[in-house]
């Protein structure tokens, strides 16, 4: 006579990875719209120069040069930048390596391992300007 109690169903054996992957997927997608949102509307918080200071360097000749030591003159703005630009791009990775990982590509998971991991650094730098 056969056991009456029922055996549950065995999950599949990379359950936890794709479970994983769709998480990934779903905050990278959140970063990526939500810092490309802001870093396209930029400009209308955080204006380049005033028109003072534009016709100053238009009197003076000056060709306005943007270089990563200008940036780097003001720790606050540099900050800002480095954690609106490395969020988009970290959420658009996020997302790719989330995508990897939900169709059982191993090595996705290191890749999005080290992502995370760079990320975090740069925005503890982002932390530290700001």
């Amino acid at each position: 006579m056969p056991d009456p109690t029922p055996i549950p169903p065995i999950p599949p054996p990379r359950a936890f990875a794709q479970g994983t992957g769709v998480l990934l997927q779903v905050v990278g997608m959140i970063l990526f719209l939500s810092t490309c949102c802001v870093c396209s509307s930029s400009g209308a918080w955080d204006p380049p120069m005033s028109k003072d200071e534009t016709q100053e360097r238009l009197d003076q000749k000056q060709d306005p040069v943007i270089t990563l030591a200008h940036t780097f003159r003001d720790p606050p703005t540099a900050g800002l930048s480095l954690m609106v630009i490395f969020s988009t791009v970290g959420g658009l990775a996020l997302a790719v390596f989330g995508l990897g990982l939900q169709s059982d590509k191993p090595r996705a998971a290191y890749a999005a391992f080290i992502t995370a991991i760079l990320w975090l650094v740069i925005l503890i730098a982002a932390g530290v300007c700001l």
